[in-house]
């Protein structure tokens, strides 16, 4: 059993700046660093360079565990995350959160001995599970928290839109921006306060209309305080082989898709799936057009959360750096990363995220490679080849005729096999991105690049046209 001096347990939000404070602060002989996210190699190269004499190791909690572990950690979570019949989220979230932490502990300490351990608190971190500290709320924080809460919902103000089409009225709660709706489409928009809307819920005040959200707009209070059915309106990515601890989220309101795929993560798990509204647009895959030059190559990253194990907060750093060793060797090339615009959130990846992925691309101080400072449709538009994990912005950048692929870094499942198994392309392999880079830029083997995903896009269009029957 190897001895080290400190075990240090921190996420994202530490930044290197700070790491290099620690290690001067408590100035030991070795360091072993376990964080959330995935430490990059030129930070590394800045920690190591900069304390040679001392041993630094690191590694990311997805070092320690595979797809299985992962999906076990959700189950046991699942099992104890019901109040009468009612799926408490975020009891899961956190019990979900502590079998990780559980297990990756119970790996290290068969392996080494630690004299010290520090641990930092917040996302993806079970601080009690490392330093056996107990943080019990006492009565009068309890209170305090309960009152802190009523204030929020008392000041709170939510945006509701309405629609009136072809004799029917529809009732939208927050935004609907993400939702393709047929072009001659007019949303008439209001702000009420969201502790009289509840009210007017509660007395079936909008018996009128029928109360519909977006995916992303998803609000437990405004389902339970519902005196009639509400239609949960996709306006992302589902994969079909999510887990089943996300599904139980859903099962109080009634699902509407205009994509075929989405629609199978629901049947998995026994959900019934209506079709589209007819003011959504229903929407095929372009094929891409001959001939085809790669002059920009973009990078749409996704976010996280611990809404389920299977997603982790290093995956979209595992293929960051990969996307950036690309621009090392393509310099005449322009590669771009697109941030997730709710990356920054405190509990997805973290408030100081950006911050991190800035100061990455600073070191790295290569000409052709920037974050964008672009409006989605804009990096949609000068994009000629996209990489994305699994994203919904991947299926927009195909859909007009762009060339994309499927790029999953992680020790776990794809979350867009459905599209890998139609034919689309998809790398798991810093071998597969460089290869896939280099025959994306000749002239010769592009053409079988944009053959292979034509022929996806076809078998992908007539499934959708299965599903609405045409």
């Amino acid at each position: 059993m190897q001895n080290i001096d400190i075990l240090y347990i921190i996420n994202s939000d530490v930044t290197i700046n700070e790491l290099i404070l620690f290690i001067e602060k408590t100035n030991k002989k070795s360091y072993f660093f376990l964080t959330t996210h995935y430490i990059f190699e030129e930070e590394i190269k800045i920690l190591k360079s900069k304390f040679s004499n001392k041993t630094i190791i690191n590694r990311d909690f997805t070092y320690y565990f595979d797809d299985k572990d992962m999906n076990n950690f959700d189950d046991e979570a699942l099992q104890y995350s019901y109040k009468k019949n009612y799926f408490d989220n975020t009891l899961f979230m956190s019990l979900s959160v502590k079998n990780k932490n559980q297990y990756v502990k119970n790996k290290l300490l068969n392996i080494y001995k630690f004299i010290d351990i520090y641990c930092e608190d917040g996302i993806g971190i079970n601080k009690d599970i490392w330093v056996n500290s107990k943080n019990e709320l006492n009565e009068n924080n309890f209170i305090k928290n309960k009152i802190s809460k009523f204030k929020r919902i008392v000041t709170k103000r939510k945006k509701i839109s309405f629609l009136n089409y072809k004799n029917d009225k529809y009732l939208f709660f927050g935004t609907t921006k993400r939702i393709k709706f047929v072009n001659e489409i007019t949303l008439e928009m209001k702000d009420y306060n969201y502790l009289l809307l509840l009210i007017l819920l509660k007395f079936n005040y909008f018996k009128n209309f029928k109360l519909c959200f977006a995916t992303h707009e998803y609000d437990k209070r405004l389902i339970d305080f519902k005196n009639k059915d509400i239609f949960m309106v996709i306006d992302g990515y589902m994969s079909p082989n999510y887990p089943k601890t996300n599904i139980e989220l859903f099962r109080n309101v009634i699902v509407v898709t205009d994509k075929y795929y989405n629609s199978k993560w629901f049947y998995n798990y026994n959900i019934s799936i209506n079709k589209p509204f007819p003011f959504q647009e229903v929407s095929y895959f372009k094929e891409v057009e001959k001939p085809y030059i790669i002059n920009k190559v973009v990078l749409l990253m996704n976010h996280t959360g611990d809404w389920t194990s299977l997603i982790n907060r290093s995956d979209d750093d595992f293929l960051l750096e990969a996307f950036c060793r690309l621009a090392k060797f393509f310099q005449n090339i322009e590669f771009i990363v697109r941030l997730h615009p709710t990356a920054i959130h405190e509990l997805h990846n973290g408030k100081e995220y950006n911050n991190r992925i800035y100061n990455y691309i600073k070191i790295l101080n290569l000409d052709n490679l920037s974050i964008s400072d672009k409006n989605l449709n804009e990096d949609l538009e000068r994009g000629d080849l996209f990489f994305s994990e699994y994203s919904n912005t991947l299926l927009d950048a195909i859909s007009i005729g762009k060339i994309g692929v499927i790029s999953n870094m992680t020790k776990r499942r794809n979350f867009m096999q459905e599209f890998v198994d139609l034919g689309f392309h998809h790398i798991d392999s810093n071998d597969e991105l460089y290869n896939i880079m280099s025959n994306a830029i000749s002239s010769d083997t592009i053409k079988n690049i944009i053959t292979k995903q034509n022929i996806a896009v076809k078998k992908y269009n007539n499934l959708q046209k299965e599903y609405f029957n045409v």
